[in-house]
């Protein structure tokens, strides 16, 4: 079955994210309108430089909407193929390493960083400012996720696909629920 697009904000880019230190995650919230199987996300970037492997990974939501623990599944790509300077934005698709359930109604976060980024090799993440997405934020780490920051007004571009299935609860979102119930 071929993947469809399912979960998306993809209208009214107007302002960037940068990626530009290893320390630094951005992520957008969003809720899975559906039980699918996630197989690829997409997001409207651009680059300076050469920024290298570029992921994009998938993480649980804690209580206060930013992102919690490892990640439940990620994919790359290589950023220095995306398109060169502002002005060169391009929906860049990334491919997970492995489909991934989501559980319709749940709360994940898009999380894009590089472990070669820095001052003159980065990617700009393009959002809204403001935001229309109802459905969640953008968030940001220049800690690598020790500590997260909301920014409740903005929303970044995405584009999830998948194929119908899914909704199952997955061991780390059961794990997680437990944990909070004091299983």
């Amino acid at each position: 079955m071929a993947d469809v697009l399912k979960d998306y904000y993809d209208t009214g880019n107007d302002s960037i994210a940068g990626i530009s230190a290893t320390t630094t995650i951005w992520a957008q919230s969003f809720i899975a309108s559906s039980g699918y199987d996630l197989s690829r996300i997409d997001i409207l970037a651009h680059r300076t430089g050469s920024p290298g492997a570029i992921t994009v990974a998938i993480r649980a939501i804690d209580g206060d909407d930013k992102p919690t623990g490892a990640n439940l599944v990620s994919g790359s790509f290589d950023g220095d193929t995306m398109g060169n300077g502002s002005g060169a934005e391009t929906w860049v698709q990334c491919d997970m390493s492995s489909p991934y359930s989501l559980t319709n109604g749940v709360k994940y976060a898009i999380c894009v960083y590089g472990a070669s980024v820095g001052a003159s090799d980065n990617i700009s993440w393009w959002f809204a400012d403001p935001g229309a997405y109802a459905n969640g934020t953008i968030i940001r780490s220049t800690d690598s996720g020790a500590a997260w920051k909301v920014f409740a007004d903005y929303d970044a571009m995405f584009r999830t696909y998948g194929s119908s299935g899914g909704g199952g609860l997955s061991i780390p979102i059961v794990q997680y629920y437990n944990k909070q119930l004091g299983g």
